[in-house]
């Protein structure tokens, strides 16, 4: 039984970790200074848009409205610099497969490598391989 409560303690301290660095995260990204450099009629799309996603609103508030459509819509939000107007979800789905990947080839590459590396320490404690 004491194994279930500490899964159930280790789950419950992930997603708490989880939330507080989404919030911290959030904040200091919605607290960097904004700068437009769109003129005329693109700047005035540019106010709009903000205004309507909320931007303009506390950042308190804004977190709310963000966790608020994370939990009920699995609303992340859109992208502008990367995919204009296309989904979050959409954007990390479609680079998820190559990070993956690459995070996989590397684990391929470097664990023998260490083990080996390890095992040549071993052998040789206390000397200058070691």
């Amino acid at each position: 039984m004491s194994t279930v409560k500490y899964v159930l303690k280790r789950l419950g301290l992930m997603i708490i970790s989880f939330l507080f660095i989404t919030a911290i995260s959030f904040i200091l990204i919605r607290m960097l200074p904004f700068k437009s450099e769109a003129q005329g009629q693109a700047a005035i799309v540019e106010a709009a848009r903000r205004e309507a996603l909320g931007y303009n609103e506390p950042i308190m508030e804004q977190l709310w409205i963000y966790t608020k459509n994370v939990v009920t819509k699995w609303d992340w939000g859109v992208s502008w610099k990367i995919d204009y107007m296309e989904d979050v979800t959409a954007v990390v789905g479609d680079r998820l497969i190559p990070s993956m990947l690459l995070n996989v080839y590397s684990m391929l590459i470097s664990i023998p490598i260490g083990i080996i590396f390890g095992i040549i320490a071993a052998l040789k404690k206390n000397k200058w391989q070691d």
